[in-house]
Parts: structure tokens; C-alpha cells; sequence
């Protein structure tokens, strides 16, 4: 009868550290459980798919490099080696799939991290405000339409047509896509600075969360939630005034939802 092998063993197994003795022990394990067999065969597939993708020449993909980033904030790990960072992350999508996604949203919540919303708001803010044309040529649509057809697709009361804030000049919105959907992204001017500055909106799920603001690789941010609906401010604005328009918004939104 073979003894039992453990999960352990048969990394071992596949990753040469096991003594002759221990090889013979494991295949003859194999030949007898077909189905560890197969298991050991995905395994050697995603080794050498993690191999291969990170020494592939090029530019990591995006999603990859965002989850690299929220493992990063997420687990603590600020000077963490952005290679070691990205087998992390390779790891988790080639053996769970886009779907790790779940089990990283469950280490934020228990870290305190920030959320999801917040980091695809951060890179929102990003891509707008790096735009080499004319913002007018991308903020096209009527806000209220993008906010009905956001309220409709989230399946939730969405109530937001211009939003009003002194300070703030609305210049347009857009529909942007996250990790979960699509979100409504607002676009203003700060008066005092003439900085742009974002509202990020977005259909989530999850309790609702007070107001707390974080620096995301390098954009301040303002984010809350109420009920299913997550809201980020972004801009590079001092805190305070960060903060002062995310309360006026936070208002103007509660006031609008009824």
C-alpha cells in the first residue's frame, strides 16, 4: 500500500526537490490516483506559464500590474519588489482566474484597506487628466442620460444629473469600465487651482462606508459608500479642500437619492 503524499510532495515533486527514493514513492502514487495525476499536470502548466509570462519581453498587461498594485496595498507590502509583486499576481490569475479578483476584495476588507472602487477611480482620474486632446471631445453625453443608464444596468435608484458644488465647474462626465462594470466618471475644474478633479460613481457591493480619504499611486482621493452605490473624489487638491467638496457632493447625493 503507498503511503499517503501530501500537496507538499507533489510540489516537491515538480519542482525537483525530492531524493530518488522520494520520486519512485510519488510516481508510483501517480499510477495508481489518476486524478493527482491530472492535478500534478496543472500544476507543471501554470509553473511554466508563470515562467513564461514573466520573462516574456514587453510591457506587463494592465490587469495584472492593477493587481500587483492592490496586493501591494492591500497585504502592507510597500517596498515590495514590483517582480516578486507580479508572480503574485500572475499566480492568481492564471490559477483562479479574473475571478481572484473575490478573493483579493476579501483581504482588502480585512485589512482595511481601500476598495476596489477606489483604486479603478484613481486610474480613472489618471487617464483623464494625462488626455493629450481636447476634454470636450471625450465628454460628450448628457450626464443625466449616462447616470440613467448606470441606475439601470446596477439595477439601483440613481438620481444624479448635474452636480452642483462652489468651486467645482462641471466640464462633462463619462461611462468608464472597473473591474465589476462600467461606472459614471464626472469631470470638473477646480476654480482656486484650475486642477482637474474627478467623481467616480459606480454600482457595488458591500456595507455602506463613511468618507475616508488615501493617496493612490500619487492621486489624492475622498471615497464613501452608501448603500450599493460607491462615490470617489480624486484630485490634487489639499485634503482639506479634498474633503470639504466630498462632504458638499456627499450632500448634494444624499439629497438627490431622497
Amino acid at each position: 500500500m503507498n503511503p499517503a503524499i501530501s500537496e507538499n510532495d507533489l510540489h516537491a515533486y515538480i519542482d525537483g526537490m525530492l531524493d530518488d527514493a522520494g520520486i519512485q514513492t510519488v510516481e508510483a502514487y501517480l499510477k495508481t490516483h489518476p486524478e493527482e495525476a491530472e492535478k500534478l499536470r496543472a500544476y507543471a502548466r501554470q509553473r511554466a506559464e508563470i515562467a513564461a509570462y514573466l520573462a516574456a519581453p514587453g510591457p506587463v498587461p494592465l490587469q495584472t500590474e492593477r493587481l500587483r498594485r492592490r496586493l501591494q496595498g492591500a497585504m502592507g507590502l510597500r517596498r515590495v519588489n514590483p517582480w516578486i509583486g507580479r508572480a503574485v499576481a500572475a499566480s492568481l490569475l492564471i490559477a483562479l482566474g479574473w475571478g481572484g479578483n473575490e478573493a483579493l476584495r476579501q483581504i482588502e476588507q480585512s485589512n482595511g484597506a481601500v476598495p476596489v472602487f477606489a483604486n479603478e477611480a484613481a486610474d480613472a482620474h489618471s487617464t483623464i487628466v494625462g488626455l493629450d486632446m481636447p476634454i470636450w471631445e471625450v465628454l460628450m453625453a448628457e450626464p443625466a442620460s449616462l447616470a440613467a443608464f448606470l441606475a439601470r444596468h446596477g439595477d439601483t435608484t440613481l438620481q444624479l444629473r448635474d452636480i452642483k458644488v462652489d468651486g467645482l465647474h462641471t466640464l462633462g462626465a463619462q461611462l468608464v469600465p472597473w473591474d465589476y462594470g462600467t461606472a459614471l466618471q464626472f469631470v470638473f475644474e477646480d476654480s482656486a487651482s484650475t486642477h482637474r478633479v474627478t467623481l467616480f460613481v459606480a454600482v457595488a457591493n458591500g456595507a455602506d462606508q463613511a468618507l475616508r480619504t488615501a493617496r493612490i499611486n500619487g492621486v489624492p482621493v475622498a471615497f464613501w459608500q452608501k448603500g450599493r452605490v460607491a462615490y470617489v473624489l480624486s484630485g490634487d487638491l489639499a485634503e482639506g479642500s479634498l474633503v470639504h467638496y466630498a462632504h458638499e457632493i456627499e450632500e448634494f447625493t444624499d439629497s438627490t437619492q431622497g
